[in-house]
């Protein structure tokens, strides 16, 4: 009997556990599909906006790399809203 319970447990564990890994990599796969969708449009606007204000500095690569990281976070923060 107890044995039984024991096994069963442990079973239940296990589906919960794959379907978490399922559910998981959904979420991560559906993370990065919105951001190669968000990120030409972001990009777009933000070389627009360079040029409306007409800056002839030149983007350092930190600051687009800030960017890339914000746009990201923003996407994830989204994802995990909706679901």
């Amino acid at each position: 009997m107890r044995i039984d319970t024991r096994v069963k447990l442990s079973r239940a564990m296990h589906r919960t556990k794959s379907m978490r890994r399922v559910v998981l990599s959904q979420r991560m796969h559906r993370v990065e599909s919105m951001r190669s969708a968000a990120l030409p449009r972001r990009i777009s606007v933000l070389s627009r906006l360079e040029d409306s204000k007409k800056s002839n500095r030149p983007r350092r690569k930190s600051e687009s790399m800030q960017v890339l990281i914000l746009v990201g976070f923003m996407c994830r923060l989204y994802v995990y809203a909706e679901t």
